[in-house]
């Protein structure tokens, strides 16, 4: 089978028809144009996750930090002391306002004293997923609308907060044994819940203080993986907390759209526009797509996989300047996705000599910076003239990632050690005061 067939079998016809739509319509042009909507589509998905429980539970502190957010942060859900919960409040994921997490009232609150009411006015049809908050055992409403939820085909997770608190109280006893311990919590808590078929899998040991302990990335990379597959992919870039399951799959999703940022770097002759057949287009959709998943099995871009187009694509001199544009913005956007800090911030200033100068690499400065160094290092593996951009742009930034990726796990790793060492000082300092 050749590229241009298969490429109906990798896209779908529907995609193909949609392709040849903006084609006939603007060209090369067009088929870019659609890219650049398919690639910033996942700002318009609108992802609805509800968060209950009673009072006391945490609700607001767990919002907070779902959002990367401290407290006292612009936008934060309020975590006074006294129950503020009696209708739903909504609040929008930083940067992305289509992500929302609603503060949803406990049953057997005045407003919501029972299921059959809360399901009424709560309106559970219109939210995709659903948190359920406990600080002790879960109680006979969380479980009912468990299983009310269950029965609508949606899906839930069971959350048992404050565990840092129960670590504490175990750490004071004259012979802790916190793993022990937190055993025992999720024994109780799957012995608590059994009985409505509801497997140990759901249910997740959190603090709200603590995200990178416990559960907590577990917890949030279940939320993801449970949506659909544009969800999926706005929950995943819209995160602002950062963990190594995270931050994969951020990677994951960044590399899967290198074939359609590959697009972008296409510049031919105006008199070729109109002539370029629609054949050639699928032949490169095809090759794109091709080249991708070797990218994204860490294949490797090796001067073999340059294969000759069956018909040429007359390319403008123009294309490597637009490659290396679009490089520079993408990479902009691949730093941030993955939390590499700004050069002249204080997260920046924190980190270690060498942590700060493998980060500079990644911010151009002068002729030696980023889109020099990109220029050099994409050039050596390909064919001279003979590559069409979207391999020069596909394989830069599938490089970029590699070494965004291991950097921001290395900060990762840095930053927990860090925060370990500070438990421990903190831990011995309780046991003197003792």
């Amino acid at each position: 089978m050749g590229k241009a067939q298969s490429i109906h079998k990798e896209s779908g016809d529907d995609e193909l028809q949609e392709v040849k739509r903006w084609f006939e319509d603007k060209g090369v042009c067009g088929v870019q144009e659609m890219m650049r909507i398919k690639l910033e589509g996942w700002k318009d998905v609108k992802v609805k996750i509800g968060v209950t429980g009673e009072s006391g539970v945490g609700k607001s502190s767990f919002i907070n930090a779902f959002m990367g957010l401290d407290d006292e942060d612009e936008g934060a859900a309020g975590t006074d002391v006294v129950e503020k919960t009696f209708e739903p409040a909504t609040y929008s994921y930083p940067g992305n306002p289509n992500i929302t997490l609603v503060d949803l009232p406990g049953i057997g609150t005045p407003t919501f004293p029972d299921l059959r009411t809360y399901c009424k006015k709560v309106g559970l049809e219109t939210y995709n997923t659903f948190l359920i908050l406990t600080a002790g055992r879960f109680r006979q409403h969380d479980l009912e609308l468990a299983n009310k939820i269950k029965k609508m085909g949606k899906s839930f997770f069971l959350i048992r907060t404050k565990i840092d608190q129960d670590v504490e109280s175990e750490n004071r006893r004259r012979n802790p044994d916190v793993e022990a311990m937190i055993k025992r919590i999720q024994n109780n808590c799957y012995e608590n819940v059994k009985e409505f078929g509801i497997c140990e899998e759901k249910i997740f040991l959190i603090s709200n203080r603590c995200q990178d302990k416990w559960d907590f990335s577990r917890l949030v990379d279940a939320v993801v993986q449970q949506l659909p597959d544009n969800q999926k992919e706005a929950l995943t870039l819209s995160l602002r907390i950062l963990s190594e399951d995270v931050l994969k799959k951020k990677v994951e999703v960044l590399r899967s759209q290198l074939w359609r940022i590959s697009f972008l770097s296409l510049v031919t002759w105006p008199a070729d526009i109109v002539a370029l057949p629609f054949n050639v287009i699928c032949t490169w959709l095809a090759m794109a797509k091709e080249l991708s998943e070797k990218l994204k099995k860490n294949c490797g871009l090796h001067k073999e996989d340059s294969d000759p187009l069956e018909t040429p694509i007359p390319v403008g001199l123009a294309s490597v300047p637009i490659a290396l544009s679009v490089i520079g913005k993408k990479a902009e956007f691949f730093r941030s996705q993955l939390g590499l800090p700004e050069e002249n911030s204080d997260e920046f200033r924190s980190l270690k000599p060498e942590i700060q100068e493998r980060i500079r690499k990644f911010y151009p400065r002068d002729e030696k910076g980023l889109l020099k160094r990109t220029l050099e290092t994409l050039l050596k593996p390909l064919h001279s003239g003979a590559a069409p951009p979207f391999q020069m742009a596909a394989y830069t930034l599938n490089l970029l990632l590699d070494e965004m990726e291991a950097l921001s796990l290395d900060i990762l790793v840095e930053t927990a050690r860090e925060n370990e060492n500070t438990d421990q000082s903190e831990d011995v300092a309780i046991l003197n005061d003792d």
